[in-house]
């Protein structure tokens, strides 16, 4: 029988140099499938070389013990796991280029 169950929505962003620069512990950021959920500790925070802020951080994940590293780039998609088997990498890339263009940061994906 077929999976009739609609795609589960999940969300797209583009963080801007202010969302890296501001994320703290208590925050909630992307997790590696695309769900908001609490900050647990920040890795890792610098700038590329074109001066493109970037940070590493943990999130909560089920119970109190597990949790998700994932990262934020200013200006980039974050390129989670619902993104990445929904679509190719080059649809991204388009995605990414639409949402830059449009000044949108963050958009749903149903």
């Amino acid at each position: 029988m077929a999976n009739t169950k609609p795609p589960k929505p999940f969300i797209l962003l583009v963080p801007t140099a202010a969302d890296v620069a501001e994320l703290k512990i208590g925050d909630r950021a992307l997790n590696a499938f695309g769900n908001y959920e609490e900050v647990t500790e920040i890795t890792y925070r610098s700038v590329d070389v074109a001066g493109n802020p970037f940070v590493g951080y943990y999130t909560r994940f089920g119970s109190d013990t597990s949790r998700l590293s994932g990262g934020y780039k200013a200006g980039e998609l974050v390129r989670t796991v619902h993104a990445s088997c929904r679509h190719k990498s080059a649809e991204l890339d388009a995605i990414e280029r639409d949402m830059r263009a449009a000044g949108e940061r963050e958009r749903v994906i149903v």
